[in-house]
């Protein structure tokens, strides 16, 4: 038997609630998938045609496409609902008709584009998913697929069966080692039509295109460990009332739990609209912020917004140009660059701190060995060069914590309540120090209190550490690293959280299957 996808129309209206006042990005559930249908779009501006009909239900014809017979000129055929997914600047049952002004303005500016020549411009064409997997051509930042192609970044097709299949003629196959994930495909003004360009939080697009690169991705739901829903995080473009609620009860006595990944939000779950908030006890949250107790009454916005049974903190992605601003790309982690001594500081910190930064500055701003200041034009310097680093949250999540450990300067957190990415997993005094915010006019002392020998430890600890919390195999190498246990694959690691997760943690080769793909590009070359 087939496996049982949601119900697609209130899959996607949920999606649009939530994407609306969640900001969220990607759904990740653990339930069987029921046979999937495009709903029209209610959305004025971004109106498509429904799914013909006859291809609810329709058997599979081998040959035979469910789509109008012009699809393939315009847009793409999804088989497996029978849509016709058009470029951006066209609509209608088979994309023929083109948009005009001035409604391809509106669309444009709903996706988050200022006007049409940059909605449509040319050079979005790096901004195609896998590069349309050499399956398409890439339109204004759209895969067009060819004939008989689909999907986000053209991977899918329809087999001989009438079942899905990844990368026909690829010599595609699914990763031995678990979790496997099915991905849902979304029409076009859900996920490919945005300008991605203009992402405050991009960690969601990277993230989605890695899933679908990594080989963890599966298109059999009935073989899949969890679902995945991409869909733009931090979005305000559809106000609209979903029936979210009927759908949530639905599925909420389904056997395991959902898993939902946030937008990558300051605040995590606290950016919830609270009378839905309640309809997601069930899920898991993949998210940047780790509060666990309620400080709203001394600093805006911190309610509880990470849940240490259920849900996991992932690390902030840190951008190529971060590592170019703050010299980081000359990390003493890697190898290949000349260490050098640890002199510039014991203690380092430059910056701003969003609660009580008093208590650091005064208390620390002119003792001996401490370089505290409200700005540092040589900042990668003094993290390469300082003892200890000072890695205070921003407003809501923060990433000083994981610029420190990447450069070797032991993190000292002062975040009472927050957890740390992949705590309680891992354990961040491994290689961190955690103070408590009542004990920071004597910080110093507790920093002395480590000895030479247990300073070591934690130094030797710092490359691996390190490894787990950038997302290399999307940005590449930047330490010498090969992205096996980078940020993503530490994600799925906890997911699963088997036997073999110290090992991995450990930075070391756990005994039995490894990923089926090691390079960091992700993209198949041509089958041969």
């Amino acid at each position: 038997m087939p496996g049982r996808r949601p119900a697609p129309l209130l899959l996607v209206a949920l999606v649009w609630a939530l994407g609306c006042q969640l900001r969220v990005n990607a759904f990740f559930f653990r339930s069987k998938p029921a046979p999937k249908q495009h709903p029209e779009h209610p959305a004025p501006a971004l109106a498509r045609a429904p799914a013909p009909a006859a291809a609810v239900g329709v058997p599979f014809t081998p040959g035979v496409s469910r789509c109008p017979a012009n699809c393939s000129r315009f847009g793409s055929c999804n088989e497996e609902t029978g849509s016709c997914d058009c470029l951006r600047n066209r609509m209608g049952p088979d994309c023929g008709r083109k948009l005009m002004r001035p409604g391809m303005l509106q669309r444009c500016q709903d996706m988050g584009y200022k006007d049409v020549k940059e909605c449509l411009a040319k050079d979005q064409v790096y901004l195609c998913v896998n590069a349309c997997n050499k399956l398409g051509r890439c339109v204004a930042g759209v895969c067009h697929c060819k004939k008989g192609y689909y999907g986000i970044d053209c991977a899918l097709s329809m087999g001989q069966d009438g079942q899905p299949v990844l990368l026909a003629g690829k010599g595609y196959a699914t990763r031995a080692k678990r979790p496997w994930v099915y991905v849902y495909e979304l029409p076009p003004e859900l996920s490919a039509w945005y300008n991605h360009r203009r992402l405050d939080r991009p960690t969601h697009m990277l993230f989605a295109q890695r899933l679908l690169s990594s080989g963890a991705r599966i298109a059999d739901g009935d073989q899949a460990d969890y679902y995945y829903i991409p869909v733009r995080q931090r979005s305000t473009m559809f106000a609209l009332a979903a029936p979210c609620s009927s759908f949530m009860s639905a599925h909420t006595l389904v056997p395991g739990r959902f898993m939902i990944r946030t937008g990558c939000g300051d605040w995590g779950r606290a950016e919830m609209d609270p009378n839905l908030l309640q309809l997601t006890e069930n899920m898991t949250w993949l998210t940047h912020w780790g509060l666990t107790t309620d400080r709203h009454d001394k600093i805006l916005r911190w309610v509880p917004s990470y849940r240490p049974e259920k849900d996991v903190v992932v690390p902030v992605f840190i951008s190529p140009g971060h590592f170019v601003k703050f010299s980081m790309i000359h990390t003493p982690l890697n190898p290949a660059n000349k260490a050098k001594p640890r002199d510039k500081a014991r203690f380092f910190f430059a910056g701003r701190i969003c609660f009580n930064s008093k208590w650091v500055f005064v208390s620390h701003w002119n003792r001996s060995g401490y370089h505290v200041a409200r700005s540092e034009k040589r900042y990668g310097q003094y993290l390469a060069r300082s003892l200890y680093c000072l890695a205070p949250p921003g407003a809501g999540h923060g990433q000083r914590q994981i610029q420190a450990l990447f450069m070797g300067c032991v993190p000292v957190t002062i975040a009472d309540g927050v957890a740390e990415p992949f705590e309680p997993a891992v354990n961040w005094t491994d290689w961190g120090v955690r103070v408590a915010e009542a004990d920071v006019p004597q910080m110093h002392t507790l920093l002395d209190d480590i000895g030479p020998e247990q300073l070591a430890v934690k130094q030797a600890r710092m490359r691996c550490a390190a490894q787990h919390m950038l997302y290399s195999s999307i940005t590449g190498g930047v330490f010498g690293e090969d992205g096996a246990f980078d940020a993503f694959e530490t994600t799925l690691e906890v997911m699963r959280l088997d036997a073999a997760f110290d090992a991995f943690m450990d930075c070391r080769e756990p005994p039995g299957p490894q990923p089926a793909f090691r390079r960091l590009s992700g993209l198949l070359p041509d089958a041969q």
